[in-house]
């Protein structure tokens, strides 16, 4: 899919040559050799909501059942006494980490089915597309934090592949590359609208160590910007309730929202769809005059 865009560039000449260099952050469409970082990323983020997910069900009244499961088996079942019972709490709540997490791996396991055919399945019509948010710097990721980007203001300058030739960027100035995110777009089978073209925002995410430097926010505005391109006439994604960061970023980008909640083993788990009408961009507007 071209990265061809009616809007200015993301990246003005005087900015690429400033003489303090920020870093650079590359949003181009995904390449076969970004499959393992791909899927890597997406593994992460999938994985880091396992405690949230833990403690949801610790908090819920699956712990207090599985817990009176636990010592009524050793108790009546097995005929322990009731302090050795007590001991299998504990092991209740081991038992219910193991299954979060194990969810969770299958979950991912299970996403990298259409990761491993990203062409086919995102890149294959014009309208749709897969792209990667790829850093170059000279600091490597080791060395910054999420809590490092909040006290230190850390950003880049975001460019596309056609800025590269008409700024005349050298990427080789820079030590580091690093593909940081990724997001998929697809059509959505959402009859909600009738026949109205709509798209779905999917395999969206950001490595932990570099949020908070516009890297998540500009994918999204990058993504919004193709959907209008390619006259959809709504942008539709859902997420969950770990992911409190992305909910916000999403409201403010002007996103409405309705709420499901799903039970899974009794643990209400709530679910947000998020939907945003997209405005036809001004060039689209005169050709209909």
């Amino acid at each position: 899919m071209s990265f061809s865009s009616e809007s200015e560039p993301l990246l003005s000449q005087d900015e690429v040559n400033s003489e303090e260099k920020r870093g650079l952050c590359l949003l181009r469409p995904y390449r076969l050799q970004d499959e393992m970082a791909v899927k890597e990323l997406i593994s992460e983020a999938t994985m880091e909501t396992v405690g949230e997910f833990f403690w949801a069900a610790i908090l819920s009244e699956i712990f207090p059942q599985i817990s009176f499961i636990a010592l009524a088996v050793g108790f009546v079942g097995f005929s322990l006494p009731f302090y050795y019972c007590l001991a299998l709490i504990p092991a209740a709540v081991a038992l219910i980490y193991v299954f979060i997490w194990s969810a969770h791996l299958f979950k991912t396991l299970e996403l990298h089915s259409d990761l491993s055919n990203i062409a086919n399945v995102y890149q294959k019509e014009p309208d749709t597309g897969f792209w990667v948010a790829e850093v170059y710097d000279n600091t490597l990721s080791s060395e910054l934090s999420a809590h490092f980007n909040i006290t230190k203001k850390v950003l880049y300058d975001f460019i596309t592949e056609e800025d590269l030739d008409r700024k005349g960027i050298n990427l080789a100035e820079y030590k580091h590359r690093n593909v940081v995110g990724c997001v998929g777009l697809t059509h959505s089978n959402n009859t909600q609208l009738g026949n109205a073209r709509k798209a779905w925002l999917r395999r969206f995410a950001v490595k932990k160590e570099y949020r908070r430097r516009g890297i998540a926010s500009n994918l999204l505005e990058f993504v919004i910007a193709v959907t209008r391109r390619h006259n959809y006439k709504n942008l539709e994604l859902i997420t969950t309730h770990c992911h409190h960061q992305a909910r916000e970023m999403y409201m403010k980008a002007g996103f409405s929202v309705m709420m499901n909640t799903r039970h899974y083993l009794n643990v209400p788990q709530p679910t947000y769809h998020f939907s945003l009408p997209i405005k036809p961009s001004d060039t689209t507007i005169k050709k209909n005059e």
